[in-house]
């Protein structure tokens, strides 16, 4: 199990589909997966374990964000089960008929997507307290088309921010060679990939040795550090996505261009941004981007060739004999 956790809470590119039996032998069934869910969830309350009943149809929230993926499956079928108590409504996917009462009401299956797994450092997890879903035949089909697509489809259920809060994201391009003494263009997006509001910010932009801004290219929103070595931006509030709207409407962003110069001989290295982030922000393994660049040789003087000797040579010679003849 130390394996099993180690990979969830550390791999981001990784998607658990937990049924874990709720009937039997909870301690050493299903308590560890709780503990584990209980390292990666983005909300401070603790889940628990709830009895549930057997046989259940559990229904599809209405009100979690991620629920559009799983449309093709309205209900889930199951057996006997736990249910999970202390998960937010948007987390909350499949909900428990018979601890609905509670608040928030029991979840039958929670979904937890990868941007909201430990920070943004972890895999995205489905969980059920339950093994029997599979053993329903009639649902198959439409529960491995709603997992399939919830993990590779690039609007799936995995993909969605953490619900409620703002995301900030980074990203640095241009050119990954800048010749000595020549000024090249960079651009700096900052953007929110979150559900809720990106409120007023900073970013900070660092250079590698070597290698300072053009304080003259910076827009307004940046100020220089002394010596040009970084530089810090103003970043404005930024509206909120809605990837869930039919098309997914993006977050607001915001671009900072900006010139970089390199001296000869520098070793090159990375120019660093990384946004400040808040105190609602749940992701924050996207709020740095790195760009990495390498200083070219310093452009060879051209030689005077053959011709071009024998040219000057004229050249001096029908000067001299100008000033003579004066």
């Amino acid at each position: 199990m130390a394996e099993v956790e180690a990979a969830i809470l550390s791999n981001p590119k990784l998607v658990v589909l937990a049924f874990v039996d709720g009937c039997c032998s909870v301690a050493n069934n299903l308590a560890p997966f709780v503990n584990i869910i209980n390292q990666i969830k983005p909300w401070p309350a603790t889940v628990g374990l709830a009895a549930g009943t057997n046989p259940v149809t559990a229904p599809l929230s209405a009100s979690s964000l991620y629920r559009q993926t799983f449309v093709g499956l309205p209900n889930m079928q199951g057996g006997a089960y736990e249910g999970l108590t202390n998960v937010p409504v948007d987390y909350s996917l499949y909900l428990d008929p018979v601890n609905a009462g509670l608040t928030p009401p029991g979840a039958y299956g929670m979904f937890v997507p990868q941007a909201a797994s430990n920070g943004g450092a972890g895999a995205c997890v489905f969980l059920t307290a339950d093994a029997s879903p599979f053993g329903f035949p009639a649902q198959v089909p439409a529960l491995a088309s709603a997992f399939v697509s919830a993990a590779l489809d690039p609007n799936g259920a995995c993909k969605l921010p953490a619900a409620g809060a703002p995301d900030w994201r980074a990203d640095i391009t241009g050119p990954a060679t800048l010749t000595p003494g020549t000024p090249d263009g960079y651009n700096l997006t900052v953007s929110n990939q979150g559900v809720g509001l990106g409120v007023a910010t900073t970013v900070v932009v660092t250079m590698p040795a070597g290698v300072t801004v053009v304080p003259g290219s910076l827009p307004a929103a940046c100020t220089p550090a002394a010596g040009n070595a970084s530089f810090t931006c103003n970043v404005a509030q930024l509206a909120a996505a809605n990837p869930t709207a039919l098309p997914p409407v993006a977050g607001g962003s915001i671009a900072f261009p900006f010139q970089a110069v390199a001296t000869a001989g520098s070793p090159g290295g990375n120019i660093q941004a990384v946004v400040t982030t808040q105190p609602a922000e749940i992701n924050t393994a996207n709020n740095t981007a790195t760009l990495a660049v390498a200083v070219g040789a310093v452009p060879a003087v051209p030689a005077v060739g053959t011709w071009g000797l024998l040219l000057l040579s004229a050249m001096l010679a029908g000067v001299a004999a100008r000033r003579r003849a004066g």
